[in-house]
């Protein structure tokens, strides 16, 4: 049976990087565990003994490089698949009863001309 139930999710912009948050019925004891698949780009985030309580098992975001999240249910687990517009990195925190995942984007070295030193 369920231990926890994610039951909302929000996503805020800031500086360039995406911040996804779950609330959760309860705090996590941990973070769980996660990967990345670069083609196509997305996050999976695996959340042991989870239900979701959200009543849809998709949402739609268009926010940054974050397109959607779609939930797949397992007897073990909840996992949240996000899918991205590009390459993102993924750094989570546990705050409260919130899981915050904070996407940032790859950039290929030397594609954007930023932090580049000019020498004369």
């Amino acid at each position: 049976a369920p231990e926890n139930e994610i039951r909302a999710i929000a996503v805020a912009r800031l500086a360039g990087s995406v911040t996804v948050k779950l609330d959760m019925q309860k705090a996590l004891s941990a973070i769980p565990a996660s990967f990345g698949i670069a083609s196509p780009a997305r996050i999976v985030i695996d959340l042991p003994r989870t239900a979701n309580a959200l009543g849809r098992n998709s949402q739609s975001f268009n926010e940054g490089g974050l397109r959607s999240a779609n939930f797949v249910h397992t007897p073990e687990k909840l996992r949240l698949v996000l899918n991205l517009t590009e390459s993102m990195t993924h750094e989570m925190r546990s705050e409260g009863n919130s899981l915050m995942v904070v996407l940032t984007p790859v950039k290929a070295a030397g594609s954007t001309g930023e932090n580049e030193v000019v020498r004369f």
